[in-house]
């Protein structure tokens, strides 16, 4: 309930006005936004990068979505780097070290993982930061939003992969599965 709570906090806190009521005042116009409407500013709850709390981040994600704020994501940041590192290890060919310098000792990011989590992360918040979205050449906004679901479109995609595999098993195997 905590990250909840925050997650709502800094939606009300840091985006008071809904963006299109900024962009109307600055045109010269007024409109009404009930303050019920989330802003459309995407908040980003990533997996912890050595995975500690991995379900706890998605859950909330979960929760908040459902409750109605659409604009929440979680990122999944497994498969980003190397949880396996060791302390005794050479620092420059792993993500992590343990840093024994704090009470109670604590995984940090090695300059290689910093730099590997800025590729991976700008992946995702580039559109949202740069100026020109357009320049950003990954991953479209359907990643995150997804696509309208459309019962005609999935009957369609079966068909075609049924199609591929009985022509795929009549090419090698000489067999037709719609005869047998």
């Amino acid at each position: 309930d905590t990250y909840v709570s925050l997650i709502k906090a800094i939606r009300t806190l840091a985006y008071p006005k809904h963006p299109s009521t900024i962009q109307s005042e600055r045109s010269g116009y007024s409109i009404y936004i009930p303050n019920s409407i989330p802003a459309a500013v995407p908040i980003f709850i990533m997996r912890p990068l050595r995975g500690e709390l991995e379900h706890a981040t998605q859950n909330i994600v979960n929760r908040i979505r459902a409750a109605g704020d659409k604009y929440v994501y979680w990122l999944d940041t497994s498969g980003w780097l190397d949880p396996n590192s060791s302390s005794e290890s050479e620092t420059s060919t792993q993500d992590f070290y343990l840093d024994g310098n704090v009470k109670p000792p604590r995984w940090r990011l090695t300059e290689r993982g910093n730099q590997r989590t800025a590729i991976f992360l700008h992946m995702h918040v580039c559109r949202y930061l740069a100026r020109d979205g357009e320049k950003c050449p990954f991953l479209p906004s359907e990643v995150y939003e997804g696509k309208v679901f459309d019962p005609a479109e999935r009957d369609f995609e079966r068909y075609v992969d049924g199609e591929k595999e009985r022509r795929l098993r009549e090419l090698f195997w000489g067999e037709d599965p719609t005869k047998g």
